[in-house]
């Protein structure tokens, strides 16, 4: 991941690892930068379709866990 003033990037290309280990991992990054002050933006990069990060997983997750969520957060998702 990337950090500079308050904006982090974070970029998932794994096609085969659990989503508790990697998304979840980030999102609760994110919330902690969140809570410790130090976070404007949050970016998440991952794929579309395919393996266990994809952006229709992350879109299901951000259902249950968007409403922690106080800081802008962008989800792109490529091919």
């Amino acid at each position: 991941h990337a950090y500079k003033d308050g904006v982090v990037v974070e970029a998932e290309s794994i096609g085969k690892s659990s989503v508790v280990g990697v998304l979840h991992r980030d999102l609760f990054r994110f919330l902690i930068l969140q809570r410790m002050g130090k976070l404007k933006v949050a970016v998440l990069v991952t794929r579309l379709p395919g393996g266990e990060v994809s952006l229709e997983k992350v879109k299901k997750d951000m259902e249950v866990f968007g409403r922690y969520y106080e800081t802008p957060l962008m989800v792109l998702g490529v091919s």
